[in-house]
């Protein structure tokens, strides 16, 4: 029978390996799992980002694309209706006539505008900007400087000693952009300064 000072350090001396036994099996097994378990999930969150990465340059490079090809258009379709509107520019009818050619080319927009930048006839419908942004005026769409949320292009006409300058395009609002998230499978935003002119996400 020992005694119970030795029974006290046999107790001790089972408790310290029991002890020493926990903090192996806890360097050995737990620490390495939990370090192989976090560098898995470092692995897998770079290689989300990376395809997020991925995804969103091959919508960008698409919205460019798409972007590039409805400019040629609204080129292609200002020429064809400036065939019809240069034998008009000095009769009444010039509003009406280039109302039709607006509609007959699916454009939003038509500005014409003499060599000091004043509007001889416009024709356009109301653009699908978000609240409390106000719509262009025909001066704004025929700007040299540009103006926020268009889509257009500029031809030159001369008729005679005339030179005239032919606006046309479309809005880059809401329509536009569903068009572009259509095709994309992403989210578009059009966006000019700290303003948001048109989103297919919802409003912060």
């Amino acid at each position: 029978r020992l005694a119970p000072r030795e029974a006290g350090s046999q107790g001790r001396a089972h408790l310290t390996l029991r002890a020493r036994l926990t903090l192996f099996f806890i360097g050995i097994v737990v620490v390495p799992l939990l370090a192989a378990t976090i560098l898995l999930q470092v692995l897998i969150g770079r290689e989300g980002a990376r395809q997020a990465e991925a995804r969103l340059d091959t919508a960008a490079r698409t919205v460019a694309n798409l972007w590039e090809a409805r400019l040629r258009e609204a080129r292609a379709e200002g020429r064809l209706a400036a065939v019809s509107v240069a034998p008009r520019l000095d009769s009444v009818e010039l509003p009406a006539v280039l109302e039709s050619a607006r509609d007959d080319a699916g454009l939003d927009f038509m500005v014409i505008t003499d060599e000091n930048g004043e509007i001889l006839a416009s024709a356009f419908s109301g653009p699908m900007f978000r609240s409390r942004i106000p719509p262009p005026t025909p001066e704004d769409l025929a700007s040299p400087d540009g103006f926020p949320g268009l889509l257009r292009a500029r031809i030159p006409l001369v008729t005679g000693e005339r030179r005239v300058v032919l606006t046309a395009g479309w809005y880059a609002d809401a329509r536009l952009i569903r068009e572009l998230t259509a095709d994309t499978g992403t989210d578009v935003a059009v966006v000019s300064g700290n303003r948001v002119l048109a989103s297919t996400m919802p409003r912060p």
